[in-house]
């Protein structure tokens, strides 16, 4: 289960040389990250994954609230 924050990352919609077409997904969230232009991967580097998965991913905060009330349900 990967919980989401957000569809798509801003440097999704950012221009010029800030933009990376990655749209996190299945495969995306379990580690295989894929851009649709080779350039935009070939830019891509741990920083820049980073600050993706951190955008597209709820906070530890909120994770671990949804944890909590999932254990009702246990």
């Amino acid at each position: 289960m990967f919980p989401r924050r957000a569809h798509r990352p801003a440097c999704y919609f950012a221009t010029g040389p800030e933009q990376f077409l990655v749209s996190p997904a299945v495969l995306e969230m379990c580690g295989i990250l894929v851009a649709t232009e080779a350039e935009h991967f070939e830019r891509i580097d741990a920083d820049v994954a980073r600050t993706i998965y951190q955008e597209v991913s709820i906070g530890d905060t909120d994770f671990a609230q949804l944890v909590g009330s999932l254990g009702q349900y246990a």
